[in-house]
């Protein structure tokens, strides 16, 4: 049996729209899988982020006059103390030997006062008789003077060491604040040796008092970072402790000097913010980010980021086509970026589709 050449023509055009019709929809339903994003206008911000944490502008440490035991804390951290308020006390340890030594320079210094007292006196007899030269008069007079006040100060000395306390002299052993702050910190604890403050020695460190109306926020800066900032820069800090507080700063200090910390260089940036009423209490050393505008960009061309491609120095985004709903790959240029969105120097429109979900169909 012959099939005729009509038939096969027949079949093979049935076959051909068959074919045609079934990969427009095949083509349809691949359409249908894109799904697109225009640019917009906004305006984008630049901002640096860099952690650090705050401290209190000014910190006084409270030191002793005095070397002993620290017998007593009259204070707890979070007080706030005024000038003079008594902090501690320290309970002096005399040795005997140390003892028996004052209590002979005493009666050795009464002694010489006894005797210069007298001899004052029989002078100035004398003296009021026309009996010895007024130059006479005036080195007896100087060295009674003398004797009475070594015999002072020998008695204030072992009042000290015996007891804590000189009347005379207003020396105590109890510690008293140098100025007004709130104790924020207490190194030691009740039994801990004191040391003196002295020319010599920095003394032992009782207590930490600081003015709590002025912060400093302080962090280690990345060179690349340090172009942003300057003396007078504004500021944004956030703080781990608190959610919602955002405070203004202004930077103060930017050193000229860097540390190395392994293969870079970091530079120590101060800002300072004062406390105002309603603020929650901030705490020496709260962990805190500084925000800082970089550069800002107002009505640009814009586009999300993840949005686009980026193959070797080149940046592409894949439009599609509205004629044959294909994707075409497009080169554009970028300018800022604040994380999230990027502007867009050349390249597109804002007319243009860009495809969001290229990478999950199967073109």
């Amino acid at each position: 049996m012959k099939v005729k050449p009509f038939n096969i023509i027949a079949l093979l055009v049935f076959a051909a729209v068959v074919a045609a019709i079934g990969w427009n929809i095949v083509s349809d339903n691949r359409k249908g899988h894109y799904l697109t994003a225009s640019p917009e206008i906004r305006t984008i911000e630049k901002k640096v982020s860099v952690p650090g944490h705050v401290y209190p502008a000014r910190e006084i440490e409270i030191k002793s006059q005095l070397s002993g035991v620290l017998d007593s804390i009259l204070v707890k951290t979070g007080d706030f103390v005024s000038a003079g308020d008594p902090v501690a006390t320290v309970r002096l340890v005399p040795g005997s030997s140390d003892i028996e030594q004052m209590e002979n320079n005493l009666k050795v210094a009464k002694i010489e006062m006894d005797a210069a007292e007298l001899s004052y006196r029989r002078d100035l007899d004398l003296f009021g008789k026309d009996a010895i030269p007024k130059s006479d008069m005036e080195a007896t007079e100087k060295a009674y003077l003398i004797s009475r006040e070594q015999y002072s100060t020998a008695r204030n000395q072992l009042d000290i060491m015996k007891y804590g306390f000189s009347s005379a002299t207003g020396v105590s052993n109890t510690v008293t604040a140098s100025t007004s702050g709130t104790v924020i910190d207490i190194p030691v604890e009740p039994g801990t040796s004191v040391i003196e403050r002295n020319t010599y020695n920095i003394g032992t460190t009782i207590a930490v008092l600081a003015e709590t109306d002025c912060f400093v926020f302080k962090a280690k800066v990345p060179e690349q970072n340090l172009g942003y900032m300057s003396p007078g820069t504004r500021a944004i800090l956030t703080f781990n402790a608190y959610d919602s507080l955002c405070v203004d700063a202004t930077v103060t200090k930017v050193t000229a000097k860097g540390e190395e910390t392994g293969t870079s260089v970091r530079f120590t940036v101060e800002a300072v913010f004062d406390m105002t009423s309603g603020m929650p209490v901030i705490r020496s050393g709260y962990s805190a980010t500084a925000e800082i505008l970089a550069a800002r960009k107002d009505s640009v061309l814009s586009l999300k980021e993840k949005y686009l491609t980026f193959r070797n120095d080149s940046t592409y985004v894949h439009l599609l086509d509205t004629v044959s709903g294909r994707p075409l790959l497009q080169a554009v240029r970028t300018g800022i970026s604040d994380g999230e969105r990027i502007e867009i120097t050349a390249g597109i429109s804002l007319s243009d589709r860009i495809i969001t979900n290229y990478g999950d169909t199967d073109d």
